[in-house]
């Protein structure tokens, strides 16, 4: 099945562009909602990328993708830097935002979202997660237990 990233523009939190290959290459995707402007998602952020660091350190085949509700691009590449965002971010605008906001139903940021390459939802509650498995040192078992949810989804033809 092809991936519904497959068109996407990635940014940088310095506003380069990013090959797609860097979200493709990997089997579970974190695809998270949020904004400058939402002091919730302020909050979210250090554990955000507490796990996301835990997590590559490990060699893992995760990936984050950072969906702005940003006002302008200004707003969404300011809080990407002053959040040190390592990961790729989908360009301001861009059509995917909606469709993805749509299809897994955001109706509230932050929200976390994981998916597999192609874009099945393995996980509409990211976020509670990655918050407990910081606390608790389990960001590798949180992955793992997504990762195998991820292969029986792919394996069972799930498609977009």
């Amino acid at each position: 099945a092809d991936s519904r990233f497959a068109d996407t523009v990635l940014v940088d939190a310095e506003g380069q562009s990013q090959p797609v290959s860097k979200l493709l290459g990997a089997a579970v995707i974190g695809v998270y909602f949020s904004a400058e402007w939402c002091p919730p998602c302020r909050t979210f952020m250090p554990a955000l990328r507490q796990f996301y660091q835990m997590l590559k350190e490990k060699g893992a085949s995760f990936e984050l993708l950072w969906v702005s509700s940003d006002k302008n691009e200004q707003a969404m590449q300011r809080y990407a830097r002053s959040m040190e965002m390592k990961w790729p971010l989908l360009e301001y605008d861009h059509p995917l935002g909606n469709e993805l906001r749509d299809s897994f139903e955001i109706n509230s940021i932050p929200t976390l979202c994981i998916v597999d390459t192609v874009g099945n939802k393995i996980d509409h509650h990211g976020r509670p997660v990655v918050e407990k498995a910081v606390k608790t040192n389990t960001a590798w078992s949180s992955y793992n237990l997504w990762l195998s949810k991820v292969s029986s989804s792919v394996m069972l033809g799930g498609g977009a």
